[in-house]
């Protein structure tokens, strides 16, 4: 049984995100960039006891978030957002738990969004981070890849990527609720359909039309990396 608190913030969630039409094209993008992710009253709050540290260019574009007590061990963290919103920022809270929670550093990249940056960008930026961390001296035993919803399916695509290529794979993935049917044909889909907070079954396709990420529905759903 969930608590109260979690019953009270799961029907405040739908009231304010869910619907079965988030508009055309442009609505859907805006809407989605104001109201997923967390506020930033909430990122300050949560984001207690860490350092954040900014990358800065030639390096790829993310962020350093750091408890005192870390050690090399490191998470490559990929935000959800529908691959068309939310940041590292907006994640914060969630990064910042997995850093005061584990002797880990964490290191989210603010990869690029679409539909400004359609797939394969996403994927791209994730690779180029993984490969950063490697060409910085941290050993791929030493990191772990984390994700939530689209982050989530980011994680199992870039495993693949690598695995493909034949490069060294990270020591684990963690997936949060994983976005991984992007042509929205499950049959859960239907069946639960009011149950889940945030999304009714039509946002699946609308989302994904604007990565034009078949390709990644494929990947999600090719055979399980060994």
């Amino acid at each position: 049984m969930s608590s109260l608190r979690v019953r009270c913030f799961g029907l405040a969630v739908s009231l304010v995100i869910r619907r079965r039409d988030w508009g055309p094209r442009e609505a859907l993008v805006r809407r989605a960039r104001r109201v997923l992710g967390s506020p930033r009253s909430f990122q300050r709050l949560r984001s207690f006891g860490v350092r954040i540290t900014r990358t800065q260019p030639p390096e790829p574009a993310g962020e350093w978030v750091a408890a005192p007590a870390a050690g090399s061990r490191t998470i490559l963290y990929l935000h959800g957002g529908g691959y068309v919103s939310c940041s590292p920022a907006t994640h914060r809270p969630i990064i910042a738990a997995l850093a005061r929670g584990t002797p880990a550093q964490v290191f989210a990249p603010n990869y690029r969004l679409a539909p400004e940056h359609p797939y394969p960008a996403a994927l791209d930026d994730a690779e180029r981070a993984y490969e950063w961390l490697l060409s910085i001296g941290i050993p791929s035993k030493a990191i772990a890849v984390a994700g939530d919803s689209a982050g989530g399916g980011l994680t199992l695509a870039l495993l693949m990527r690598l695995r493909d290529k034949g490069a060294a794979l990270p020591a684990c993935a963690v997936l949060f609720s994983p976005w991984t049917d992007l042509v929205g044909t499950g049959a859960s889909l239907r069946e639960n359909d009011g149950k889940d907070a945030m999304f009714r079954p039509e946002n699946i396709p609308a989302f994904a039309r604007l990565n034009r990420s078949h390709s990644m529905a494929v990947l999600a759903t090719a055979a399980p990396v060994q």
